[in-house]
């Protein structure tokens, strides 16, 4: 008998309305062109389609996107914007395949970062494609990203936000601000879609971020322009449990709370890229020391040496200063010949995969050591990036 009422008390209890993630596009439906709704349970979800868009499949028209992901409220999306709808493809998601049911006036939370977000995507599978043999370069200026070849400038435009690049896991880092707040989202290199992938939604805007993780040696930080880093700042904690803090600012960053509204929509991400380091990549090996010429002030730093093996130029240290701090100073020398030529500094060198270009600082160089100038520093070379760093 009991069990009978509380069956009943639990039916009878109105379920409680979720965020549905939802956007409009073109597909083949039944070998027609249709514009249809899909709707998806969390945001990430709806980016990732929302760039499936632009390159298009078997199924999907590429760049029809009529509406981008725009959040609604209800149980079911129906229950909201109505019609009969059927599950899609997707576990967990819906779609309505007759029109758009979406309202250019309900407020869209993700569209202006959306669209930022695929336009990005677009150029870096376009530049690849159209320059299939040669290794494309990425420079950071302030909040522009730039890609270039060793002779020109490909492409530009404006982020606005912070960016960062891991050599070593072959990850972009963007924080992208727009009025709804900062969101920080990462591209990963070594995936065939190079999908934006949000990382963390609601940053508050006093904040910069830091990225760190003990198991694969990462620490970044994100700062706005303008923005000192006597500032507070949102830690994130790369982990099997990601975490966030939000600390405010002291000389020790001790007082800690936990941020109210920042979420981690790419928790799943991160878990599932826990292992990435084993996939490691090659890096510049120690070359047996060269002669010591009496150019550094501490024993045993002249001479030390890296290369890459095929590469036709060790790099050296050559001298050093010390002051309040010991600062060093770097060359190539030609392997075979012995000629020497003095390095702006020590590193990092960013090599690209066939070891014939490597960017440092602002400059992008062949390995004659002929080097363009470029407006910004050059942070890493589109999925081959090889590294020389003392």
């Amino acid at each position: 008998m009991y069990k009978l009422i509380y069956l009943f008390l639990l039916l009878s209890m109105p379920l409680q309305a979720n965020p549905w993630y939802c956007l409009c596009y073109d597909e083949l439906v039944e070998n027609q062109a249709k514009t249809v709704t899909n709707c998806r349970p969390t945001s990430e979800e709806c980016a990732i389609l929302s760039d499936k868009i632009l390159v298009g499949s078997k199924q999907i028209i590429a760049n029809s996107l009529k509406i981008a992901c725009t959040q609604i409220n209800a149980v079911y999306p129906w229950d909201q914007l109505g019609g009969e709808w059927q599950a899609s493809k997707k576990a967990g998601s819906w779609q309505y395949l007759h029109a758009c049911l979406l309202k250019t006036d309900i407020k869209q939370a993700e569209s202006s970062k959306q669209a930022e977000s695929s336009k990005l995507n677009t150029e870096l599978l376009k530049l690849e494609a159209e320059h299939p043999n040669q290794p494309i370069f990425l420079v950071a200026d302030e909040h522009r990203v730039s890609f270039h070849t060793f002779d020109r400038k490909l492409k530009s435009f404006d982020w606005n936000g912070a960016i960062d690049y891991s050599h070593d896991l072959e990850l972009l880092w963007l924080i992208h601000k727009s009025e709804q707040g900062k969101t920080l989202s990462v591209v990963d290199f070594r995936s065939d879609t190079l999908d934006l992938i949000p990382i963390l939604t609601n940053i508050p805007k006093d904040a910069y971020v830091t990225i760190s993780s003990q198991l694969r040696n990462i620490h970044l930080i994100l700062g706005d322009k303008g923005m000192s880093f006597g500032e507070n700042r949102l830690k994130l904690e790369w982990q099997k449990d990601p975490k966030v803090e939000y600390q405010v600012y002291s000389e020790t960053f001790e007082s800690s709370i936990q941020p109210t509204n920042t979420e981690i929509v790419g928790k799943a991400w991160l878990e599932t890229q826990l292992e990435r380091l084993k996939l490691n990549l090659s890096i510049a090996k120690d070359a047996p020391s060269l002669k010591d010429e009496g150019k550094c002030e501490n024993e045993g730093v002249c001479g030390r040496a890296k290369y890459f093996p095929s590469a036709p130029n060790l790099i050296y240290i050559a001298s050093q200063d010390c002051g309040d701090f010991c600062y060093i100073h770097c060359a190539f020398i030609n392997k075979k010949t012995g000629e020497t030529k003095a390095l702006s500094n020590c590193g990092p060198y960013l090599f690209s995969q066939n070891l014939d270009y490597y960017g440092n600082e602002n400059s992008i160089c062949d390995l004659n050591n002929r080097c363009r100038k470029v407006n910004g520093k050059v942070i890493g070379i589109l999925r081959s990036t090889l590294q020389i760093n003392f």
